[in-house]
């Protein structure tokens, strides 16, 4: 039995699953639908000219160089809330895709904040990626009731988060899954 996967990059998209999960059957003895195995691409907002311009208006600090450090605040919050709606039932495994994404021809590229190359670019600080993760899976983790299995995937080498960071972000989300009585997630 194959789960069904769906890819969701962008926080709006996120009220498909409420959709699926709250929609009518024909009948009282029609089972709800199964739960779904999804991929967010957390950082593909960034892709879109609007969620960019946001993060890069709330960007601070003084810089030394033309790097632009986003402020992946007004991302997590889109996140947050869309996910929130989320029905607690809909989903049963969630992987976390961490890769920036490509550029558009509206969009500039987005690096990891560690490795923009040359003077000038636009990157994100690894840590508020963590974040970001770290968020998302414990608030599922909290109001779960039922068998959730959390993952990590995404960019890890060459342009991404440190191969330690990243195994031990693995590690701490992995713990946040939730398995049936006796079975380790």
């Amino acid at each position: 039995m194959s789960d069904p996967m769906r890819h969701i990059s962008k926080p709006s998209e996120l009220a498909l699953l409420q959709n699926d999960a709250s929609s009518p059957t024909s009948s009282t003895s029609t089972p709800p639908p199964p739960p779904q195995t999804i991929t967010l691409h957390l950082l593909g907002p960034l892709s879109s000219p609007w969620p960019l311009a946001q993060c890069l208006a709330k960007a601070n600090g003084p810089f030394q160089s033309e790097h632009k450090l986003l402020n992946l605040s007004p991302l997590t919050k889109r996140w947050r809330a869309a996910w929130a709606a989320v029905p607690a039932t809909a989903v049963d495994r969630v992987v976390f895709n961490l890769a920036p994404p490509e550029p558009t021809a509206k969009s500039q590229k987005v690096h990891w904040a560690t490795k923009i190359p040359g003077d000038k670019g636009i990157g994100v600080v690894e840590m508020d990626a963590i974040r970001l993760v770290m968020t998302m899976a414990t608030t599922m983790s909290m109001r779960s009731r039922k068998t959730v299995v959390f993952e990590v995937a995404g960019d890890v080498h060459p342009d991404g988060p440190t191969r330690d960071d990243f195994k031990e972000l693995k590690k701490i989300v992995a713990g946040l899954s939730k398995a049936p009585e006796g079975v380790v997630a």
